[in-house]
């Protein structure tokens, strides 16, 4: 966790490690971590298919189901966007 903390501090630009450590902070519980976190990754690369299934993950934890679906049916187009 710490070398991700470290990828935000000195690349802002680095999506991913702005999504995975959004994802470290939900799977520890620490939702009001998560959120801004995997906004931020969102933010900076809004086609970034891993982003929108953590924060897929995060809605369904929260028992936003239709969100959750949302955020799950977005990642898989846009993985398939980039597979094509």
């Amino acid at each position: 966790m710490i070398a991700l903390q470290k990828a935000t501090i000195h690349g802002l630009e680095n999506a991913v490690a702005f999504a995975y450590l959004g994802d470290i902070y939900r799977s520890r519980g620490d939702r009001q971590s998560a959120g801004p976190t995997l906004a931020e990754a969102i933010s900076l690369n809004r086609e970034l298919p891993i982003a929108h299934h953590f924060i897929g993950l995060l809605h369904l934890d929260l028992g936003l189901f239709p969100q959750a679906i949302q955020s799950f049916d977005l990642a898989l187009s846009l993985r398939y966007t980039l597979m094509n």
